[in-house]
């Protein structure tokens, strides 16, 4: 009983001082002076009065069905938020690790020996004249082992505490990734409609400059007019010519951008794209103060998490400068 009870008295001072002597410096979170007041504020507060309602993604409030499924289609095939999930895989799988270093490591092993005795050694003679001298012998072991450190400075929890910090950040980074994304798909389908809308008015005032040509033509053979006009209006059908080929290429470089972020070849799933639309507008977004939108930007939320497990390795590094200590246990079986 006296050996229970001192067992028993040493567990609990061992856990009281896992508990209370955690070394390394405590995370504060930094304390980023913030201005008074932004010039912004108006413009938000008049933002606020016609709020979007809440969808499965801010793009959705543009009511455009081609630009969904574009958002859609980058969000499934893009490489870099693949790396992303990946990323958060990874820490989620170092965390356990570091969950789990703080329980009880049980191990077991087995094995089993055969062994034949030479006759022809000078054992294998002087054995061989005993009568019950068997050649061949067996020899089974059977073990299970188990051993806990003892986080007596705190040193596995601040371990814990930095791969539960880099899960966040890395969590964090898949949403900042898929915003950045959808911000990307969504910028160049607008441009992409711009660019085809000019050229839609492009294509329109060639027409008009070319039937105006085509009347000071009839002035100039009937002698109604000068020369001069007629390479005048002959110049202003060249320059709108000209303004075609530009606009054409911008469509096609927001083209091949939009199947890039996607994760596809240039020329893939361009049907809902090469044909001409208006460009989408959508209602006025409530974005807050620009206080509140910095400490909800995931890139910025992923920074302080970083930070924080910096912190900690701070304290599992100088955990390094003091002893550890471990309970063992063994129990085992041999047989012949």
């Amino acid at each position: 009983m006296k050996r229970g009870a001192l067992i028993r008295g040493l567990a609990a001072a061992m856990a009281g001082c896992t508990a209370g002597c955690t070394v390394g410096p405590e995370y504060r979170r930094p304390d980023i002076a913030m201005a008074p007041a932004f010039r912004a504020r108006p413009i938000a507060a008049q933002m606020a009065a016609a709020p979007v309602p809440q969808t499965t993604g801010w793009w959705r409030a543009f009511g455009d069905p081609v630009l969904d499924r574009a958002v859609e289609r980058a969000l499934e095939g893009n490489l870099d938020l693949a790396q992303a999930v990946a990323r958060v895989s990874q820490s989620r799988a170092a965390a356990a690790v570091a969950s789990a270093a703080k329980l009880p490591a049980v191990s077991a092993t087995t094995s089993a020996t055969g062994t034949m005795q030479s006759l022809e050694g000078q054992l294998g003679n002087i054995f061989s004249r005993f009568p019950q001298f068997e050649r061949n012998n067996a020899q089974f072991d059977a073990g299970v082992g188990a051993s806990w450190e003892i986080d007596l400075f705190g040193g596995l929890q601040r371990g814990n505490e930095a791969a539960r910090a880099e899960l966040l950040a890395s969590t964090a980074g898949i949403i900042g990734a898929r915003q950045m994304i959808a911000a990307e798909v969504a910028d160049a389908y607008i441009q992409l409609r711009a660019a085809q809308g000019r050229l839609a008015i492009a294509a329109a005032l060639k027409d008009s400059d070319s039937h105006l040509r085509d009347l000071v033509a009839m002035n100039v053979r009937a002698g109604l007019a000068p020369r001069r006009d007629l390479d005048l209006a002959e110049a202003q059908v060249k320059e709108t010519q000209s303004r075609i080929p530009a606009l054409r290429l911008i469509a096609e470089v927001q083209m091949n951008r939009i199947a890039v972020l996607a994760g596809q070849s240039p020329e893939a799933q361009r049907t809902d794209l090469e044909t001409p639309a208006g460009i989408p507008s959508g209602a006025s977004v409530s974005l807050g103060l620009p206080a509140d939108l910095l400490r909800n930007r995931p890139d910025v939320i992923a920074a302080e998490e970083r930070l924080r497990a910096g912190n900690a390795l701070i304290g599992q590094a100088i955990s390094g400068y003091y002893p550890k200590f471990s309970l063992s246990a063994l129990l085992g079986l041999q047989s012949r």
